[in-house]
């Protein structure tokens, strides 16, 4: 017994001592989408700040594939030290489980930092769509059917597609990209009628006149444009919302961890950036680790129960 409460004493310092020095070289964030969508906005104004308070470089990394996968198995696979980060979305941890054949768990794999933001979900449509409310989508769908097309960049906007062919019983079709950048430049120039996608995304092309939003998925309206109606006041149930959070590998000494969480808590309270994120349709919305990975396990079981009766398949 002695010897085992020694080894764990010596653990113990060991890891405070490397948390105490910690960083003492540049950090890797990554992005597990390409560059240009919700989470990479969100991932690049972090990492500006992180490098900032913590006196090193934190590089970001794009690294696309597997719905996300492809990234976050990048950083589960390096050294549990906190040099390697992830910024990633619900998406990648609580619904690819369910579609994904994965060689890692996104849930006991992964310890949050902090959630970052809160992400409000929107249906954008090109000028050229003849219909600027959820009311004239369903009846374009309902007179044609199969005829309309939305576009999404991950698992989780492709469900919110599924939600609203079930909720309003029509047959849309859906084209799939590998990233919110891709498929935001070919909405933009018409290759797409529709998209799903995040208001960080969309917003300075909305206020630019370039794209229109029929609907925001959230039960509540969006704090950066309170005059688009929620999908829910025309189709009862009709609800989704969006995170991006800060991960590193499980096993990351708790020293590392709280620190990382103590900063970016620090961040999210800076005027600078809550004005930031405020204008690109986001809400800040820190947590404690703990607090995030009880909202991981609640969402997984909620959305997992909603992908397996809709028959969504992965892509």
């Amino acid at each position: 017994m002695t010897r085992i409460l020694l080894a764990f004493l010596m653990a113990l310092i060991a890891a405070t001592a490397q948390a105490q020095g910690y960083p003492s070289k540049p950090i890797r964030l990554i992005v597990p989408w390409p560059a240009g969508g919700d989470t990479d906005i969100i991932g690049r104004l972090i990492a500006q700040k992180l490098s900032e308070g913590l006196g090193q470089p934190v590089v970001v990394d794009n690294r696309a594939g597997g719905s996300g996968s492809v990234g976050t198995e990048a950083m589960v696979r390096a050294p549990a030290d906190g040099y390697t980060m992830l910024v990633s979305s619900m998406g990648t941890h609580t619904i690819n489980q369910f579609l994904v054949k994965h060689s890692f768990d996104p849930v006991e794999d992964v310890t949050p930092i902090s959630r970052l933001v809160t992400i409000p979900s929107a249906l954008v449509a090109h000028p050229k769509v003849p219909f600027s409310d959820v009311k004239g989508l369903v009846a374009a769908a309902k007179a044609q059917p199969g005829k309309l097309n939305i576009g999404s960049g991950s698992n989780a906007y492709e469900l919110v597609h599924e939600l609203l062919k079930s909720t309003a019983e029509v047959d849309i079709q859906h084209v799939r990209y590998r990233g919110g950048g891709p498929a935001m430049s070919d909405l933009l120039s018409g290759q797409i009628e529709m998209l799903i996608v995040g208001l960080p995304s969309a917003t300075q092309h909305v206020k630019a006149g370039k794209l229109k939003v029929i609907a925001v998925t959230p039960t509540q309206r969006a704090s950066a444009m309170p005059d688009v109606p929620t999908f829910s006041e025309t189709l009862p149930g009709m609800e989704f919302s969006n995170w991006t959070t800060l991960f590193v590998r499980a096993g990351t000494p708790a020293p590392i961890v709280d620190k990382l969480t103590s900063e970016v808590l620090r961040i999210l309270q800076q005027p600078d950036v809550r004005e930031r994120i405020a204008g690109l349709g986001a809400e800040a919305a820190p947590t404690s680790s703990q607090e995030m990975s009880a909202i991981m396990r609640k969402d997984a079981q909620r959305w997992g129960v909603i992908i397996k009766k809709s028959g969504m398949k992965s892509n």
